[in-house]
This record gives structure tokens, C-alpha cells and sequence, in this order.
């Protein structure tokens, strides 16, 4: 026999039970999701039982509300109809740590409340193993350095095929990755079931010397979820099963697929600082080679005529920003004037190299053997970790034309026998005011022709230069702009880029080298060497100061400005050389 107090508990049971399943039931998807996950929360009820919509609003203060959808379902079991509605609110955490989600109403019922763990994506398992699913990202071997591109590999392996997905890449102002190329997807068969395989290639480029932390790389997406082997097809034998790689048509029509949330581990680099024995300019790379072109391939050198030659620097594992400048040579015999640097990238069966490719004109300035000088370059080998230098050797080629200009002789002797040769004269003396006043009308109607041409060729060559010097001058305010905002926010990669911005910029204004530049203006020399020493030395604090950084680049700004407008002769030597010498 039950006793009285047994039984009025069972009785409270029973009634709390009653007024629960009256009531609004609320079921979370998961209770621990990562940071930038979304999680689905369901509310249902009996819709006869219901005066209202389900109120969310306290949901607003700790998470975002991505979506919201209704549904209704109704149930005929052995004559018994049952109704139920369900709301679906996808919700978005904006921080880590432990949530409750509060007892919501919808008219008079209330559901009860539930507990959410929101962990970084890092502490997080990296996703489903057991059933197949893999997500791991491999680095290229080796040491690895600031500044030097790094390579890795983002895998991906899953049981069937992905209808959707996105990949959410980690972001540091430690390093920047960039995606190379397209995915590579292929198909595999492990334990007898097809495995799809998607590979994507990243380029990963550290900003500080140090351990590098990355954060996981994160896959979300929706999976085929055909019928378990062996069990049977709701529409029985399905003849296009095997035509569609075992899911047939139907299958997925009527099955919204599995969803599924991959990551992969996090990893920690340990980037090294510009090594002791690299000197000069630091250019950390896998290899670097000099080539060199004629414009035409094969040309004749001629005294007076330029001859285009290109210069390119091509370092594999490194970036654009690496590459140094090549300094204009000085070659006896002949004038070298440089254009503007081009830089970018190629791709190889090796990898991304950078390139920066320089253009020179040769302007030979008298006959004979003309040899240029050959170009070297310093770089650091990160595969054996020694400094090596790679060398374009030098060319010497035969120059058409007259050698320079020999000493005046004595009148009436000949330079090559010195015997006089005195030329009678006589008979001449009635002509010569003749042929005189007919050489001096000739030159003043050569004058008025080429003044009259050379009116509409100044007026269509003005407005060109002006072009080019506003383009010129914005890139140099852009760069300016740059390093002014990277200088409050202390970021020293992003200042250094915007200095080397401004100083290719005004050096090709100024028709000269950037180290001209540098040593036109002591201050500038000084903040460029220290920012420099910031950027790549091996000692250097956590945290930097522009100090005089940007006054130093803007006086300089000033000055290029000043010397502009009151400059009057030219930058560049002639270029055919000297005139003729009066005898």
C-alpha cells in the first residue's frame, strides 16, 4: 500500500510534468559551440494551447539573431491527432565563455531555462574523426624568418560530397596569409566508401620575430546524408543510384544533408630574426637569380643611338617588398639612364617567386670596346641558412662610330702626316661675300621651319608631363597618408611599407636612386636607417615608436617640392655627351 506522503509526491510529479508539456519546451542544438559558430535554438509547442509568438528579446544582449523560421507539423496515430509548432532562432555568440539562455514566453507559457559553453575555436576538438571527416595543415620544413614567404597546405577529407561550405581563415597582424592558386579536388576510396579530398595553398608571411601562434582554420558546411548501406530506399530499387556516385537525385531532394564543422590544429612557428652573417640588404629566399635582355635581342651599338637593356631579380620564397634596388652603373663611354622598377610575382613548379624587373638605356658616347660592369646581389639562403650572392657577369660589346674627339691641330696641317698643305686661295675673294650672305638667309629660313614645328610638339609634350608629375605626386601623398596612420598606430611593417612606397616614388620623380635620396637629407638617412633597424634587426623592442619618423619623410616631401620649382637645368646629362670643340 502506497503511504499519503508517497503519494501526494507522485501526484505533484505528475502535475508538474502536465504543466511542463503545456508549456513552451526550448532544446539547443549543441551546448558547447566556438567562437563564430552559430547554434540553432528550437522552441515548440501545442499551438492550441497558445495566445502568442514566442518573445526573444533577451536574447539581444548576448547574442546576434542570424535568422529566424516557423514550421508546423501534425501527427494521425491510431486516430489520435496531435499538433505541434516550432520555432527555429539561430543565434550567434559574441564572446566566449558560459551563457544561459533565459525562460522565454510565448503568451502564458514560458520555457524553462538552458546553459551554452562558448569556447575559443583553438580549445575546441578538431571535428568528427570517428566518421571520417579530417581537417590538418601541413608547413613547408625548414627555419623561417621575417618577412619570408612560408608555405602551407589546408587538407580536407570527407565521407560523400559537400553540397556547401565556406572556410574561415585565421587573421593576426602578426603575419599575412594570402591564397594561392585554386582548390584542388579529387576523389579516393577508403574502407570501401568514395572519401572526397580538397586541398587549397596559402602563402604565410610573418611581421615579427618570435613564436607565431595560428589559429585553426575552420570548415563549415552541409554533407550528403544518402541512406546507410544496406538499408532500404523509401521509393525501393533506385536505378539512378549509381549514375549520381551512389546518391541518387531523389536522396537528396528530400534529405537536407548532415551539417558539419571541421577545424584544424592550431600551430606555433618560431620565426627567426635577420641572421649575423647577412649583410647589406637582408633577402631571405630559397634561390635568386639575375637575368638580363636587350630591347632589340640582338642590338648594334651605335654612338649617340640608347639601347634598352632589362634587368630582372627573381627570388624564389620572397616577396616583392624584399627585392633590393639595383644601383645605375657607371660605365666609361657611354651614358645609363633608369625607369621605373616593376614589381610582381610568378608562379613556378617550385613556388611563388618574386620579381622586380629594372630598365635601363645605354647611350654610348664614343667608338670602340664598351664593357658594363657586372651586377651582383646579396641574399640569404634560408635551405642551408649561409649568405650567397648571385651575379650577372659583365658584357663588353663593339660601339660603331667615331672615338672621341682628338686635340685641335695647327691650321694648314694634316693630322695624320703633319706635312703642310697650304690651299691657294687667291681668285675666291669676289665670291666669298656672296656665298655668305646665301649660307646666313639659308639658316634664317631653317630657324623660322623649326620654330614654326616645334610650337604644336610643346604644346602636345606639356600636358603629358604634367600627368605624369600629378601621378607621381599622389603616389607620394598616398605613401605619406599610409605612414602617417601606420606611425599612430604604432604598426612598424605597416610604416616601413609606406617609407619604401614614398622613397621608389620620389627617387623616380627625381630621376635618381632612392640611396641619393637618403643622403640629399641627413635627417631622412638617419630615421630610414633606424626604421630599418626596426623592421629586420635582431634586437628590437615590443613595442615602437615613430618618434621623428614622419617629420623626417614630410621635410623631405618639402624640399623635393622647393628644388622642383626652382630648378632650372636639367637632372640628366646630355644625352649624346659633349659638343664639338671649337677649334
Amino acid at each position: 500500500m502506497i503511504s499519503k506522503p508517497l503519494a501526494a509526491l507522485a501526484l505533484a510529479g505528475a502535475i508538474a510534468t502536465a504543466a511542463l508539456a503545456d508549456g513552451l519546451t526550448a532544446r539547443l542544438a549543441s551546448d558547447e559551440i566556438a567562437l563564430g559558430d552559430s547554434v540553432q535554438l528550437t522552441l515548440s509547442a501545442d499551438p492550441a494551447r497558445l495566445t502568442a509568438a514566442p518573445d526573444i528579446s533577451a536574447l539581444n544582449g548576448d547574442f546576434d539573431i542570424l535568422g529566424t523560421s516557423k514550421s508546423s507539423q501534425t501527427r494521425i496515430v491510431n486516430g489520435v491527432r496531435s499538433d505541434n509548432v516550432e520555432w527555429i532562432v539561430t543565434l550567434a555568440p559574441r564572446a566566449t565563455g558560459h551563457f544561459t539562455i533565459p525562460p522565454l514566453k510565448a503568451g502564458t507559457a514560458t520555457s524553462e531555462a538552458l546553459s551554452l559553453d562558448v569556447r575559443d575555436a583553438a580549445a575546441m576538438p578538431q571535428g568528427a574523426a570517428a566518421q571520417g571527416e579530417t581537417m590538418t595543415l601541413s608547413i613547408g620544413p625548414g627555419n623561417h624568418y621575417v618577412q619570408q614567404e612560408i608555405p602551407l597546405t589546408l587538407r580536407i577529407a570527407l565521407p560523400g560530397a559537400l553540397r556547401e561550405g565556406a572556410i574561415s581563415e585565421p587573421e593576426s597582424p602578426d603575419y599575412i596569409l594570402e591564397r594561392r592558386g585554386e582548390d584542388r579536388v579529387s576523389q579516393m576510396s577508403k574502407g570501401g566508401r568514395p572519401v572526397t579530398v580538397i586541398e587549397r595553398d596559402y602563402l604565410l608571411r610573418p611581421q615579427t620575430e618570435g613564436p607565431l601562434n595560428i589559429a585553426p582554420f575552420t570548415l563549415r558546411g552541409r554533407l550528403d546524408a544518402p541512406n546507410a548501406p544496406g538499408a532500404p530506399s523509401p521509393f525501393g530499387a533506385d536505378p539512378f543510384r549509381n549514375l549520381f556516385g551512389g546518391t541518387s537525385p531523389f536522396e537528396r531532394m528530400f534529405s537536407p544533408g548532415r551539417p558539419v564543422t571541421l577545424r584544424s590544429a592550431p600551430v606555433t612557428l618560431d620565426i627567426q630574426a635577420r641572421p649575423d652573417g647577412a649583410a647589406g640588404w637582408f633577402l631571405p629566399a630559397k634561390a635568386v637569380e639575375l637575368s638580363a635582355r636587350w630591347e632589340p635581342e640582338n642590338p648594334a651599338f651605335r654612338v649617340g643611338e640608347a639601347v634598352v637593356r632589362h634587368v630582372r631579380i627573381e627570388a624564389l620564397g620572397a616577396s616583392d617588398v624584399q627585392l633590393p634596388d639595383l644601383e645605375t652603373p657607371q660605365v666609361a663611354g657611354a651614358q645609363v639612364y633608369r625607369d621605373k622598377a616593376q614589381s610582381g610575382s610568378v608562379d613556378t613548379p617550385q613556388g611563388t617567386a618574386a620579381v622586380r624587373d629594372f630598365t635601363f638605356s645605354v647611350v654610348p658616347t664614343t667608338g670602340g670596346k664598351l664593357t658594363l660592369p657586372e651586377v651582383t646581389v646579396n641574399w640569404f639562403d634560408t635551405a642551408s641558412e649561409q649568405p650567397r650572392v648571385a651575379t650577372l657577369p659583365a658584357e663588353t660589346f663593339n660601339v660603331e662610330g667615331p672615338v672621341s674627339a682628338a686635340p685641335p691641330q695647327p691650321a694648314g696641317t694634316s693630322p695624320a702626316s703633319g706635312v703642310d698643305e697650304t690651299v691657294d686661295v687667291s681668285g675666291w675673294n669676289d665670291v666669298i661675300p656672296y656665298a655668305v650672305a646665301a649660307a646666313l638667309a639659308a639658316l634664317a629660313l631653317i630657324v623660322l621651319i623649326a620654330v614654326g614645328l616645334a610650337r604644336p610638339w610643346r604644346k602636345a609634350r606639356v600636358q603629358p608631363g604634367r600627368v605624369a608629375r600629378a601621378g607621381q605626386d599622389g603616389a607620394r601623398r598616398a605613401a605619406l597618408r599610409r605612414l602617417d596612420a601606420a606611425c599612430r598606430a604604432a604598426d612598424r611593417s605597416a610604416a616601413y611599407a609606406a617609407a619604401l612606397a614614398w622613397l621608389r616614388a620620389a627617387a623616380g620623380d627625381a630621376h635618381c636612386e632612392p640611396e641619393d635620396l637618403l643622403r640629399r637629407f641627413p635627417d631622412l638617412g638617419e630615421r630610414w636607417a633606424e626604421l630599418e633597424a626596426e623592421q629586420y634587426g635582431s634586437s628590437r623592442a615590443e613595442t615602437w615608436d615613430a618618434g621623428k619618423l614622419p617629420g623626417a619623410f614630410r621635410a623631405a616631401e618639402r624640399g623635393l617640392r622647393t628644388n622642383r620649382r626652382s630648378r632650372r637645368a636639367p637632372v640628366l646629362p646630355p644625352l649624346y655627351g659633349p659638343g664639338p670643340v671649337a677649334s
